[in-house]
């Protein structure tokens, strides 16, 4: 059931001559505690027994009989189990992973039945090519330029970029997992007579960049030429830098916890679902046949509310934000819309209908701008442009918002239909009551001609800054 280098034991009390870390000499049964060996090289040899069990299977007990308290009813359980040790030395194992991990500390974690499992790991290293750590990544690029070239690509440019996550979470209110994650992407461009081809891999070992260098080619042969496709020009040498280059895990943890206590004394009716605070790094390294070789690091804190209201017996729907920040040097309660969407979320718990269907004016929050702008900007990009499915494809110098906008995902025309949660009524120029969910419909590129006021009040989020905007023309459907 396991490697031949694999002899699992259950011991008792002592271990390879020392007194274990949880000794048991007579379990709750009063049985005397003996070892058990479980699995020997590689070969299931027992189970683990009470005296009932034992009886059954017709083996003698050997103590794994155990009760948390003295009232409870004893159940099978391990007591000290390990795996003797074998003969490798950790150096040579570490040098014979080519691509991997040397994982350290792990944190809470799961098993089912089926043997599938899952726990977070606090600490641990990459492994490249035999070695703690990354491979310098200027070697990495170097290869990639030199496979692509050697592979026929009259030119070839190559994307490095490192990911390094430390994410605290939050489940119910109570923090649970510390994980620190690694993510390596590498893209590889090449173009050959006019034709281009590109792919990304997440190794970077010499053997997997010559792989993906020659199927880039393979694809740039199959690609329709463009005399577009190209690589950017020389320029100087440049790196760019932004925020921490390492987290503050003691801030990220005084911070959070500090949230659930701000939240838990402030509004006692949110029920914080789950919370993501993470630290993310991410280095990019771009280099070119042309000479370019260009580097920017950033590091930023994200912090990600999902949370809901109780009150009366009344529960509101979901809601929840996200802000980035380069520090924490103010409380996260204080970041974004945080504190404004719980005070509505509490709200929220007692909606009434809105009566029949009409068109009306729509306030869009910050928290929703956001997607009207995404249809504004795929809108305007190459793909939409030269497909010809841009509603804006003949507008070039034309209005296409209302004068007093200056920057909005539905179909590719614009048209959308939906939802609104968390949202309010307003009648007479004041703001009435929260209301069930709606649905409104409409199109965004005629949202964007019928805005008629742009708030100075704005909300930062970290990657964006929004204000609240008042659009006319929009149907609401009701009761």
């Amino acid at each position: 059931m396991a490697s031949p280098l694999v002899t699992l034991v259950d011991f008792a009390h002592t271990a390879l001559g020392e007194t274990c870390p949880w000794p048991v000499y007579v379990d709750d049964e009063g049985t005397r505690a003996e070892d058990v060996v479980i699995i020997e090289k590689g070969v299931l040899r027992s189970f683990l027994h009470n005296r009932e069990s034992a009886s059954h299977f017709g083996v003698q007990p050997k103590g794994n009989a155990r009760a948390y308290l003295f009232s409870d009813e004893p159940l099978i359980r391990m007591r000290n189990t390990g795996i003797l040790p074998g003969m490798s030395k950790l150096e040579d194992m570490i040098a014979s992973v080519e691509d991997g991990y040397y994982l350290i500390k792990p944190s809470n974690g799961q098993a089912d039945l089926t043997s599938e499992f899952m726990f977070g790991v606090t600490l641990g290293y990459e492994i490249k090519n035999g070695r703690v750590g990354r491979d310098d990544p200027r070697r990495v690029l170097d290869w990639g330029l030199d496979a692509l070239l050697k592979a026929g690509a009259d030119k070839a440019q190559c994307h490095l970029t490192r990911t390094e996550k430390h994410e605290l979470n939050v489940m119910w209110g109570e923090i649970s997992l510390l994980r620190t994650t690694f993510e390596t992407q590498l893209k590889l461009i090449a173009i050959k007579d006019g034709r281009k081809g590109s792919t990304t891999i997440n190794k970077t070992d010499p053997e997997s960049v010559q792989k993906a260098a020659s199927e880039v080619l393979m694809i740039a042969s199959a690609s329709v030429p463009d005399e577009a496709n190209d690589i950017p020009k020389s320029q100087l040498c440049a790196k760019f830098a932004a925020g921490s280059e390492s987290p503050d895990r003691d801030a990220m943890y005084h911070r959070l916890k500090e949230f659930l206590e701000t939240v838990k004394a402030r509004y006692p009716q949110i029920m914080l679902v789950e919370t993501f605070l993470d630290f993310t790094r991410e280095d990019t390294y771009v280099v070119n046949s042309n000479g370019v070789d260009l580097a920017a690091s950033k590091g930023v804190y994200h912090c990600t509310p999902v949370f809901a209201a109780r009150e009366d017996g009344r529960v509101s729907s979901f809601n929840g934000t996200s802000v980035a920040v380069r520090d924490l040097g103010r409380p996260l309660i204080d970041c974004g819309s945080t504190e404004r969407l719980m005070q509505e979320t509490i709200q929220q718990t007692r909606t009434l209908p809105v009566s029949g269907k009409f068109t009306g004016d729509v306030i869009i929050a910050p928290d929703c701008l956001g997607d009207m702008l995404a249809f504004l900007i795929d809108s305007i990009r190459d793909r939409a442009l030269i497909s010809g499915t841009s509603v804006y494809r003949n507008s070039l110098n034309e209005p296409v918002s209302s004068s007093s906008f200056s920057g909005g995902y539905p179909s590719e025309n614009g048209d959308f239909s939906g939802v609104a949660k968390n949202s309010y009524l307003i009648e007479g120029g004041q703001v009435r009551y929260p209301i069930t969910e709606t649905m409104i419909s409409g199109n965004l590129a005629d949202c964007l001609k019928n805005i008629r006021s742009v708030s100075r009040e704005r909300v930062d989020y970290g990657t964006a800054v929004f204000p609240w905007v008042a659009v006319s023309g929009v149907t609401i459907s009701g009761r």
